[in-house]
């Protein structure tokens, strides 16, 4: 946020410092892209899949799905407000 108080930006990152880790941190070495989709999928084909008694099938991301993904990128989750104020 353009128009944020300083000294309020400062105070929410120290606390989402505070409270956040990393997936390097807990693991304590860095991790590969590829690992990290590939855990996530794991991780929902196996809770997921149990709990619903659901079958997966992988596809591409439709475009209205896309373009979606760009829009909650840019409106929301690079925004200062997202990211350290809430």
């Amino acid at each position: 946020m353009k128009d944020a108080d300083p000294l309020r930006l400062a105070r929410a990152k120290e606390t989402f410092l505070d409270k956040a880790t990393s997936i390097r941190h807990l693991l304590g070495h860095p991790l590969e892209m590829a690992d990290l989709i590939s855990a996530f999928k794991e991780g929902f084909f196996l809770a997921l899949g149990r709990d619903l008694n659901a079958e997966f099938e992988e596809s591409p991301l439709t475009p209205g799905e896309l373009e979606m993904t760009e829009r909650l990128a840019a409106e929301k989750y690079q925004s200062d407000e997202w990211n350290m104020i809430r």
